[in-house]
């Protein structure tokens, strides 16, 4: 049976791959967005244990001053995955991590920071699944 951590590095492979394969499309013509539709890296950060990015739900604009019916303010409570996957890693340009095997450690450090912190996130449970192998 494979660990959890294998099949991290898996999901993040196949994303790697998905997004080489419609580069090389796209180098000759084709824009072919199907296999980012996958979301392989998002399904990733959900085995790790990160909490969903819930920043769709929150009324940023009202921090200049104006408010937006039936948005969220409860600022303690938001998440936004970015910072994890926006990174030159994913997009070819000077790796950030030069392996899989560094990400991987990294996101797991990185989940880790977060629930040594504890944040005020409105889903008490989002560390539940949390294997740290």
């Amino acid at each position: 049976m494979k660990t959890q951590k294998q099949i991290v590095k898996e999901l993040i492979s196949l994303q790697l791959e998905c997004i080489h394969k419609m580069d090389q499309f796209e180098s000759v013509g084709i824009t072919i967005n199907i296999f980012g539709n996958f979301e392989l890296l998002d399904r990733a950060l959900d085995l790790i244990g990160f909490p969903e990015d819930n920043t769709k739900e929150f009324d940023l604009a009202s921090r200049d001053g104006q408010r937006a019916a039936g948005k969220r303010t409860d600022y303690d409570n938001i998440f936004c995955r970015d910072y994890l996957y926006d990174n030159s890693f994913f997009d070819g340009d000077g790796y950030q991590f030069k392996t899989i095997d560094e990400y991987v450690e990294w996101l797991y450090q990185e989940v880790r920071r977060i629930h040594a912190e504890g944040p005020a996130l409105d889903c008490p449970s989002h560390f539940s699944n949390v294997s740290l192998n």
